[in-house]
């Protein structure tokens, strides 16, 4: 019963994401909106757990998802990707939580597990440091045109020049992104 009572209790984050992805785009882009961030919440969280790709195919197939129910793969590029970072984002703060609480504990321990929580806290403050610099530098990197500067990037790499469509389309979704950043922010 415990398991059925854990995979319920998933669901309030799987809606719960599923309305943040809800609020970054357009109600008349997509039919039944609601419905759709729900499902493509639940299928990039199944191609997370079932590719092996790490946490990379499910941003890919969530907007796959919604691409194909009708909005514009920029707008749904641009929507998944602000999402992943808000994500990203909450996920810090929960972990400054977490760390606060710890540290809470240790104030009310014996010595020697003061001393282990100490070191559990040193080096998880250090963890938190460095995810905080890699937030900040992919928040940095989106805004300066991520999608496009990797194209470019590619198109480099390979030496070729005729990528100039695909290179239009990435362009289009840092523009949505900027938007979408823009809406966040107000």
């Amino acid at each position: 019963w415990g398991l059925l009572l854990l995979a319920l209790f998933h669901l309030l984050p799987l809606w719960l994401d599923a309305a943040a992805i809800r609020v970054l785009f357009d109600a008349d882009a997509v039919h039944a909106a609601w419905r759709e961030a729900l499902l493509a919440r639940w299928v990039g969280e199944s191609a997370n757990s079932l590719m092996p790709l790490g946490q990379v195919a499910g941003p890919v197939v969530m907007t796959r998802h919604l691409s194909r129910r009708g909005m514009a793969t920029q707008g749904a590029a641009a929507a998944i990707t602000v999402s992943t970072t808000l994500q990203a984002l909450a996920q810090f703060v929960f972990c400054l939580i977490g760390i606060a609480l710890l540290a809470l504990a240790a104030r009310l321990e014996s010595a020697g597990a003061r001393q282990a929580h100490h070191t559990v806290i040193i080096a998880t403050l250090t963890a938190s440091i460095v995810l905080a610099v890699v937030l900040v530098s992919f928040y940095c990197v989106q805004r300066r045109g991520l999608f496009g500067g990797a194209v470019r990037w590619l198109a480099r790499l390979a030496r070729r020049r005729e990528w100039s469509g695909l290179m239009s389309r990435a362009d289009a979704i840092d523009l949505a992104q900027l938007f979408l950043d823009e809406q966040a922010g107000q």
